[in-house]
């Protein structure tokens, strides 16, 4: 009987040190993991950040979309990327990511980028006060049909950046390309050909929904060029020669030289 139960002791005593091995050998991983900082809402799925940044630096670019960062007040949201951010690593990723042309062409269709560009960008830049941000809206005939445009800068300046959440601010950059793009909803082909009835209506639309849309807190600038739809006059064509670059362009059209909207870091 002793032996018997000697042999039980034994048994258990052996099964007792696996478990305890066992027990040792995961509890470093998991111990990782526990601790591992990985923002809420993290993709699964390869996220085109990958394609230009280490998963470190993702990372450090993903801790910055905190939760709730939209019903912060802008200061709030500021001082506390500028707190994290004040280390040299830091800066030199974020000086990286701010001149990725790619990314920032992917703004409008992607969540992050939008994110990076329409948000983190503008509040946390240098001049981060007055950001001018730019735009074009059309006609809704279908695509293969001629469209009006309607090609616009707006100008956003932060006056009180403790009493407007980053919310707020987002919404009336959106609102602004609402704004344009309701302008050249429900015009007829032939209200879109007649310039000089569109020009008046874009100026009296712009100035009579302005005052309601900027507040106290944040004032708002719009420009904007016409390109009206064309008639069918405008299907004679002449040659134009812009420099060394041969171009077509109809009798009726307006030539305004080239543009370039510079972004600023």
């Amino acid at each position: 009987m002793k032996k018997y139960l000697l042999l039980v002791l034994a048994a258990l005593l052996i099964m007792g040190a696996l478990a305890g091995c066992a027990e040792q050998t995961n509890t470093p991983e998991q111990h990782m993991v526990s601790n591992t900082n990985v923002p809420t809402g993290t993709p699964e799925k390869k996220d085109i950040l990958d394609d230009f940044f280490s998963k470190e630096d993702y990372q450090k670019l993903l801790a910055l979309q905190f939760d709730d960062y939209q019903h912060m007040t802008i200061s709030e949201f500021q001082n506390k990327v500028w707190a994290m951010t004040d280390t040299t690593e830091y800066m030199e990723l974020m000086e990286r990511l701010f001149k990725n042309e790619t990314l920032y062409q992917m703004r409008d269709s992607d969540e992050t980028a939008a994110f990076l560009f329409y948000v983190l960008e503008p509040l946390t830049a240098e001049k981060w006060q007055t950001r001018t941000y730019s735009g074009a809206a059309t006609s809704d005939f279908p695509a293969w049909e001629d469209n009006a445009t309607l090609e616009y800068t707006y100008t956003l300046t932060i006056l009180a950046a403790d009493k407007v959440m980053v919310k707020d601010y987002s919404d009336m950059r959106l609102g602004v390309k609402d704004l344009m793009q309701d302008i050249l909803r429900n015009k007829t082909k032939e209200e879109l050909q007649n310039e000089t009835f569109m020009l008046t209506e874009l100026k009296t639309y712009v100035e009579g929904t302005l005052p309601y849309m900027q507040t106290p807190e944040v004032s708002i600038a719009i420009e904007y060029v016409y390109f009206p739809l064309s008639t069918e006059n405008d299907n004679n064509s002449s040659e134009y020669f812009d420099g060394n670059v041969e171009r077509r362009i109809s009798p009726n059209d307006t030539y305004f030289g080239t543009t370039q909207i510079l972004r600023s870091y």
